[in-house]
């Protein structure tokens, strides 16, 4: 193997390419879904040339790509669920809400599921901007 030349004008640019790739995995990992975790995981773990494969390049992320778009699909669904539960919830309620007198019964059913709703809906997103 032919050693590197160093094109950097004022920093080493040696390993350059594989450090960006391997921190671009480092944040897929830390910030993704199981998708993406497990696909940032599979590069870490291969060769270097695995590693580009999978990650690519800042313009086109690959098979990075596709693991966070499965992700975010799972996402959608997630929160497909929760508003279809929440609404059946207060729908079931309503009776009993509009039969209280005193206000005792709620109209409206509290979100059990709001910290992962809120990871789901703006956290992840507001990470997985970072990633590109």
């Amino acid at each position: 193997m032919a050693d590197e030349e160093d094109s950097g004008l004022y920093r080493n640019s040696i390993g350059e390419e594989p450090r960006l790739l391997r921190c671009t995995a480092g944040v897929a990992l830390h910030i993704g879904g199981p998708a993406l975790k497990a696909k940032a995981i599979e590069g870490l773990k291969g060769t270097n040339a695995r590693l580009a494969a999978i990650v690519g390049s800042p313009s086109h992320w690959n098979e990075l790509s596709s693991a966070a778009g499965g992700d975010k699909e799972l996402a959608d669904q997630y929160i497909a669920r929760s508003d279809a539960r929440h609404k059946d919830w207060e729908d079931s309620n309503r009776v009993y809400a509009k039969s209280s007198y005193d206000g005792e019964v709620d109209l409206h059913a509290p979100r059990f599921d709001a910290p992962v709703r809120d990871f789901t809906e703006g956290g992840y997103l507001r990470v997985a901007s970072k990633l590109g």
